[in-house]
């Protein structure tokens, strides 16, 4: 203030200067002057949460065209007040707070947007600028807090010491800012630009990233790098500190007071994210400390065990043991409540207060609790209250709070909504047909479908058409699983333990919590993982790599493990499930089937190893639509059809039943092809003359890559053009082929053995790779996988560069790994190599894949005398023709499901379809391929 009174003053003419009323006047001016400065702060704070508490409106109504102009203008309006902000004014601590406030706020809405929107939407910000300048703002007022309050924190004890005095407010906001950020940085693929902000404010505000465990979030490879040496740095300032505070507090308090227990927790979170084993053997008297007798004080525990299920006790076997046996003894009292049919506020699970009176933290632990209990009418009218709680103090409250909790809300009751969904559709099912419940005694003999793994809402959904004439042919249905799945025709499974709500416990079963009790084989960076002698690898990589949306898996990451800790946990209780069941069926003769549409992920995929291991009594059905998306190039809005093929090993026949069937192409290519030239040729004509990228024409020889075309014919080479697969989307059983270990292998032997040629190699991405609405954002994507410089002779397209179309009168031979364009590009006449194994089998059309790796190389080093199969053309013709034709497949128009990766397991039942339907028109629509499912035991 004293700046502005000054400025004041400097205005005032000299002639009246030495008045004493008229030196008053630049004080009360100045004093005017910020009181209506104040009134704008006010007013501007005032719109800014407006706007916060409609970004988290429009993150829930799934308005992203609201979010992004809402989040931008208020992005704009932070950096603007950050930037004029004074500290030498009198109320620059409050400005500051209030602008770190809010943009602590809307960091987390960046952040809880990719748990919502990029679900739903499968993209948010095309462009990485947002989240540059959300960077560059934290490091803006991070340095307007450091001026302001002359703030030093160069190493741990010293933010720890200043620690325990408090903190401000701001400091608070900025460090759970930071905590958003690097929480982003990782889903979002951002990681550079937060190692730039992380390295500006290591050295003088070591506090930011304490506070925030913003460490915890990241994943360093270079450990020598500044981010690298900073958390290594880290890591042995934490431990020295832990051993002080240990012995100074050993006789004195809990160590659970919050002065202990803070910095223990931090250093737990630091050992997890940088994979510290080589700090475990220093634990080991500070851990006796705290579990001494406190075996009760589960609580207090929750770090400790987290160091166990990261494997970071080390040898602290004793511990481990002691911690099972108290986890184990609290998991089970609730267990024996869900058996009795308790509702979770019977057995006070949690407080049983009106819900009006619990803090946001009490709610959401409810409703983690709900998770674990799984579906229930009861519970789900509880979740109701609490969401209409959450809904009233979201609208009603000034400050946009609670969020977080709302989306955990919102998908928790749209996945049980679609379980209630699937009991009434059922239920009407069970009217509309006839079709008698499930007989609780079950008969020797019997022929069972059996619904299991949850969270794949589209099983009970692609299973209605299927269900009346299965039950017309005396099948029964139940459920292994106790999610709450089960009505007038589905029954839960009596007979073995059933498998709980989230998978990774068993109800009627005792088995010590958290701990595997399964014969396993554990090496994932070398490809290994079985499970009691079953292989389940491939659909347990399958699923890892979907999630972190890359094909490189770190396995030892703390990204990883977050996931794999759990998933290995729910697969060891399947297995188990799985081998009481086989004693049942054994002992009774049953005939049991499983059916899913995504065997080629964990859990589904243990059922599906499982089926096929033991086929005298179980068998495992693939579930999916037929290859729509060729035909509408990704625009239908929801599948129409349904095909059903029972797997029966893991290496013949195509890895979806999207393929129909070698056996069934051959039918047709005979019975129907053949005898309808013209239709065919006119609808291949269409198919292959689809432009999927960009519209208009182009010609390679006028554009960026005419010379190296040109240089190329000159020294008489031939060009390649190597096509792209999503790096995340193999689907398949088993990964490699004949002459590589998977498609990583495949393209960087490529480009090695081209590039000492005087061939030329075009490398073009797929474009979905860039449609967010099919596939979502790469976290690693195609061109990424080559590792070492490419070569003047080694062209990198862009992924809307060309389509197909333009490349194919100046290339040679193209290259692939798997995928449609296989045909397509055989029924336009080109040549083409393929190297997956899963290729072959998916594309019975006499296509080229090498033998092994040395007639690979002599394949590509004789492009222009290759020769493709006499009928490879004319079968590649009538292969596109087939899969759209889809002769294997029926209509299906029970639901509408979502035809890409986006919303997936959501579907929406079609009761005005059902209720025309009768028992003689299910069986005429789908008896042929529901014989999938129970056929095989008939012959």
């Amino acid at each position: 203030m004293s700046n502005t009174i000054e400025r004041f003053r400097r205005l005032m003419p000299a002639s009246v200067k030495g008045n004493a009323n008229v030196r008053k006047l630049p004080a009360l001016l100045a004093n005017v002057f910020f009181s209506a400065s104040k009134k704008a702060d006010r007013k501007r704070h005032a719109s800014g949460n407006a706007r916060l508490i409609r970004l988290n409106e429009a993150i829930v109504a799934v308005d992203s065209e609201t979010f992004e102009a809402e989040f931008v203008t208020l992005l704009g309006e932070l950096e603007l007040r950050a930037h004029k902000l004074d500290g030498t004014e009198r109320n620059a601590a409050a400005q500051l707070e209030a602008i770190s406030k809010q943009f602590n706020y809307l960091c987390g809405s960046y952040f809880v947007s990719y748990q919502h929107l990029m679900y739903k939407l499968g993209y948010l910000f095309d462009d990485i600028s947002v989240f540059e300048r959300l960077c560059a703002l934290e490091g803006v007022l991070i340095d307007k807090e450091t001026e302001l309050n002359s703030l030093s924190f160069r190493s741990v004890r010293e933010w720890y010491d200043g620690k325990v005095e408090g903190i401000s407010r701001t400091h608070f906001y900025l460090s759970n800012a930071l905590s958003y950020i690097v929480r982003s940085s990782f889903w979002y693929n951002f990681d550079d630009i937060t190692y730039q902000l992380l390295s500006k404010i290591r050295e003088g505000r070591l506090d930011i990233v304490l506070s925030s465990a913003s460490y915890s979030a990241f994943y360093v490879d270079d450990r020598s790098g500044p981010v690298g040496n900073l958390l290594d740095t880290i890591g042995s300032e934490f431990i020295e500190l832990v051993q002080v505070e240990k012995n100074k507090f050993a006789n004195q308090i809990s160590p659970y007071d919050p002065r202990f227990s803070s910095v223990f927790s931090l250093l737990v979170e630091y050992m997890i994210a940088t994979r510290a084993h080589h700090l475990s053997g220093q634990l080991t008297d500070i851990v006796e400390w705290m579990i001494g007798d406190r075996h009760e004080d589960i609580d207090s525990l929750s770090r400790i065990r987290r160091l166990r299920q990261f494997g970071l006790l080390g040898d602290l076997s004793d511990f481990s043991k002691r911690l099972t046996e108290i986890d184990t003894s609290n998991f089970q009292k609730m267990n024996s409540n869900v058996l009795k049919g308790y509702s979770v506020d019977e057995f006070n699970l949690f407080p049983g207060t009106n819900t009006n009176k619990l803090t946001l933290s009490q709610i959401g632990s409810i409703i983690d609790a709900l998770i674990i209990l799984g579906f229930s009418e009861k519970r789900y009218q509880y979740l109701m209250e609490l969401s209409a709680t959450i809904e009233k103090r979201g609208l009603s409250r000034e400050t946009p709070t609670g969020i977080g909790t709302r989306l955990k809300i919102f998908r928790l009751r749209e996945d049980w909504d679609m379980i209630q969904l699937s009991n009434n559709f059922y239920n009407d099912i069970a009217k509309v047909v006839g079709i008698p419940k499930s007989a609780e005694e079950i008969a020797d003999g019997s022929s069972i479908f059996l619904f299991a793994a949850d969270q794949c809402r589209n099983t009970p959904v692609l299973m209605s058409a299927f269900v009346p004439v299965l039950a017309g042919d005396g099948v029964s249905f139940f459920n292994l699983y106790e999610n709450g799945f089960n009505n007038d025709i589905v029954r839960l499974w009596p007979l073995s333990p059933r498998i709980g709500a989230t998978g990774d416990y068993l109800i009627g079963n005792e088995l010590p919590r958290f701990e595997r009790v399964c014969n396993w084989e554990i090496d994932l960076e070398n490809g290994v993982l079985k499970v009691n002698g079953l292989d389940i690898f491939q659909p347990f990589y399958e699923r890892l790599s979907r999630v972190q949306k890359r094909f490189d898996i770190d396995y030892t990451s703390p990204q990883a493990q977050t996931y794999i800790i759990p998933w290995l946990l729910i697969a060891d209780r399947t297995v188990v499930a799985l081998e009481k069941l086989r004693e049942v069926a054994k002992q009774k003769n049953l005939k049991i089937c499983f059916a899913g549409m995504q065997g080629h992920f964990v859990p589904w995929g243990i059922y599906r190893c499982f089926a096929v291991a033991n086929p005298e009594n179980f068998a495992f059905v693939d579930l999916n639509s037929s290859y729509e998306n060729w035909k509408t190039n990704m625009r239908g809005q929801h599948v129409e059809t349904i095909v059903a093929r029972r797997r029966r090993d893991l290496v013949n026949g195509p890895s979806q039943p999207a393929f129909g069937s070698r056996e069934n192409f051959q039918q047709w290519y005979e019975q129907e092809y053949l005898k309808r030239p013209e239709y065919f040729s006119k609808l291949r004509d269409q198919l292959i003359g689809e432009r999927r990228t960009v519209s208009e024409a182009v010609d390679p020889i006028n554009t960026r890559i005419g010379d190296a075309i040109r240089k190329c014919r000159s020294s008489q080479g031939a060009v390649a053009c190597l096509l792209g697969k999503l790096p995340y989307d193999m689907g398949v059983p088993t990964m490699g082929g004949p002459a590589h270990s998977d498609m990583k292998d495949w393209l960087n032997h490529t480009i090695a053995v081209l590039k000492e040629s005087n061939n030329l190699l075009l490398i073009k991405p797929h474009p979905h790779e860039l449609n967010y609405k099919i596939s979502s954002k790469s976290r690693q994507s195609f061109l990424g996988l080559i590792e070492d410089e490419i070569s003047d002779n080694v062209i990198l397209l862009g992924h809307h560069e060309f389509n197909l179309q333009d490349l194919n009168p100046i290339v040679d031979c193209f290259l692939l790994w798997n995928g449609s364009s296989i045909a397509e590009l055989g029924a336009a006449g080109s040549n083409v190599i393929a190297s997956d194994y899963w290729a072959g089998e998916n594309y019975p059309i006499q296509l080229t894949v090498p033998s092994d790796r040395r007639d690979y190389e002599r394949l590509l080093l004789n492009l222009r005398d290759l020769k493709m199969h006499p009928a490879f053309e004319s079968l590649s013709s009538a292969y596109v023709c087939y899969l759209v034709e889809a002769p294997f497949a029926a209509t299906f128009d029970l639901a509408h499901r979502s035809a890409t990766n986006v919303n997936f397991n959501k579907s929406d039942y079609r009761p005005d379809i059902l209720c025309q339907m009768t028992s003689t028109q299910f069986r005429e629509r789908y008896a042929h391929i529901a014989e999938e499912f129970f056929g095989a035991w008939k012959n």
